[in-house]
């Protein structure tokens, strides 16, 4: 593990987590990725890097000013050790260091609701469709009128991967079941001030519903969607099929890897990297009549199996897309996208 070096200010900082890790390899959520490698690329750019942990001591006395830090998020059970990231990040900030990608980035991961918001102040058209509505309680959903939606919809928690928790509702009865179900918040404190301001306190009311939620338009007559990886120039498809009888297609396990993809869709990923103005983006998204429905995206810790399996990826040169062949790795795509990152800013 490359540590800390004497001297001036790094170019990039790179922070791990309490295991020392990196990201995580696939296959194993335990193993991160090899830093050594990815600092010696950066080094041959030109860019001085450091490793340090979230938790270093005096990491936030120090003069951060222009230090640009890569960092990762966390996908513990409670989301406990990602809020503690988020500290850090913040108080990183106060020293003048630049997070890549920006701060709303990591806010976006595992956290659906602000990536509908994000989705829905970027005002770009490429990610328009489906139609998000986000809700912070069951109570908050039922000041909607009945008509508010058109059915079938999508319910989703805020938080979760390969489609948990997440169905569809035929109709407003069964719409408000599932989103009972999403929001459902209990612990033991909440239930016993309930049940007391039900005796004694009639003017106060508690809500058990208080998990965050998204309800999203339902696009009909898919058979399944793609996951797209931007390494910032470089695009990775993987097309997954529906689960059988379901209108889910994450995780599935039907996946395959086609040469022919929509040019539309690949225009779709890399304008949507570029407007969030990340080094790379991880979407889920379908290609339907000419038109892309993005369902999520993330910036920060998701999955590479798309880019690792891959037989080949796509670039766009010349004013058109163009297919190369080859398996990729994921520290090299990584370097490589910080580094189309870090030269843009020279530029």
């Amino acid at each position: 593990m490359v540590m800390q070096t004497e001297g001036s200010k790094p170019d990039i900082l790179f922070l791990v987590d309490y295991r020392n890790n990196f990201y995580s390899r696939v296959g194993s959520s335990y193993e991160g990725l090899t830093l050594d490698s990815i600092v010696a690329t950066l080094a041959e750019h030109g860019f001085k890097s450091e490793v340090r942990a979230f938790c270093s001591p005096h990491l936030l006395d120090e003069d951060m000013d222009g230090v640009r830090v890569i960092y990762q998020s966390s996908e513990d059970i409670g989301l406990f050790y990602k809020g503690y990231i988020e500290d850090i990040l913040l108080g990183l900030q106060k020293r003048g260091a630049i997070l890549v990608p920006d701060f709303d980035c990591f806010r976006a991961h595992h956290n659906k609701v602000f990536m509908e918001i994000l989705r829905q102040t970027s005002n770009l058209p490429e990610l328009a469709q489906p139609r998000g509505w986000t809700f912070g309680t069951y109570e908050d959903f039922l000041k909607l009128p009945a008509d508010s939606f058109d059915f079938p919809i999508v319910v989703k928690p805020s938080a979760g991967t390969k489609s948990s928790g997440v169905a569809l509702a035929q109709d407003y009865e069964g719409l408000k079941k599932l989103v009972r179900r999403a929001s459902w918040s209990p612990n033991l404190l909440d239930l016993t001030r309930r049940a007391y301001f039900a005796l004694r306190r009639k003017d106060r009311t508690l809500s058990l519903h208080r998990n965050k939620f998204v309800l999203q338009s339902f696009v009909p007559g898919l058979t399944g969607d793609y996951k797209v990886l931007v390494y910032w120039d470089r695009v990775f498809v993987l097309r997954r099929d529906n689960r059988a009888n379901d209108f889910r297609a994450s995780g599935s396990g039907k996946f395959s890897y086609e040469p022919d993809v929509p040019h539309g869709l690949l225009d779709a990923a890399l304008r949507i990297r570029q407007h969030f103005d990340a080094p790379m983006i991880s979407l889920d998204v379908a290609w339907k009549d000419g038109t892309p429905y993005v369902f999520e995206f993330q910036f920060v810790m998701f999955g590479s199996l798309t880019l690792v399996n891959s037989p080949f990826h796509f670039r766009h040169m010349d004013g058109q897309w163009t297919r190369h062949e080859g398996t990729a790795n994921e520290e090299d795509e990584l370097s490589q996208a910080l580094i189309g990152f870090l030269k843009s800013r020279a530029a």
